[in-house]
């Protein structure tokens, strides 16, 4: 889900940037934009970013409540 979710967010991002970067060039903006491009080298490490993260951020509340034992987490609701 991570990685279809980033991949998802990268295209996307992308599209964005490349249509805003084409609507400040239509507008007389006087810098030269090159065409974007993303290489096959940094999607994968954005992949790889994203599924640290993602793991860390499910791993660390499941750490959190393995460490409860289940009377106190009955007992705070």
């Amino acid at each position: 889900l991570t990685i279809l979710a980033g991949y998802l967010g990268l295209a996307l991002g992308t599209f964005a940037i490349a249509k805003f970067a084409d609507w400040v060039a239509g507008r007389g903006a006087d810098f030269p934009l090159a065409p974007p491009h993303l290489s096959f080298e940094f999607a994968l490490f954005a992949t790889g970013a994203l599924v640290v993260v993602g793991a860390l951020a499910g791993l660390i509340p499941a750490v959190r409540a393995a460490a409860i034992s289940p009377v106190e987490a009955l007992r705070d609701e």
